[in-house]
């Protein structure tokens, strides 16, 4: 990215895209996002470069058989709490970014912050890191719902998401007994 005030300037790089970028807008709070055929999106804040890129986490799915569980379409679901982890701890903004295709093209909506919950008493801080980001995956479920009722056609979930669909063994090995 360069500023075309100082064209004697460098370019800042925030990241990049391993492909053609397909599409690129700008939030009315002044940051970008971008997404390309490397099916990434990428969202960086010109005013702040040394900050770099925001991190990307997938997390509509349960990769690792001990999600959080969230209730999606009126079920209980599985979803990875990492990014309201991320968020908890270290201040990060956890912001859902919905993506769907119009023809040969994306779209993107990134809504505003969830925020992190107020922390409780210290001595429970185990406890309220659980419970803050089982409230936050509960609103990211939210707002992938709303996603998903606008544009179903595409949304592609090759595995199972839904509780009741997940294999009795695999969950018994979550749990840990």
């Amino acid at each position: 990215m360069w500023d075309p005030a100082k064209p004697q300037a460098p370019p800042v790089e925030f990241g990049r895209h391993y492909s053609a970028v397909r599409a690129v807008a700008w939030l009315p709070d002044g940051r970008v996002v971008s997404g390309g055929r490397d099916r990434r999106v990428r969202v960086w804040d010109p005013a702040k470069p040394e900050a770099g890129s925001a991190e990307r986490l997938v997390c509509d799915r349960d990769v690792t058989g001990g999600g959080i569980d969230v209730e999606f379409f009126g079920e209980k679901a599985r979803m990875m709490g990492g990014a309201a982890a991320l968020a908890a701890q270290t201040g990060a903004a956890l912001m859902p970014v919905i993506l769907w295709f119009e023809g040969d093209h994306w779209g993107v909506h990134v809504h505003e912050e969830i925020p992190v919950p107020a922390e409780g008493d210290r001595k429970q801080q185990a406890m309220m890191m659980m419970m803050m980001m089982m409230m936050m995956m509960q609103d990211v479920a939210r707002l992938f719902e709303a996603g998903i009722r606008a544009h179903p056609q595409d949304w592609h979930m090759l595995q199972r998401v839904f509780v009741a669909d997940l294999d009795p063994e695999r969950l018994r090995r979550a749990a840990g007994s």
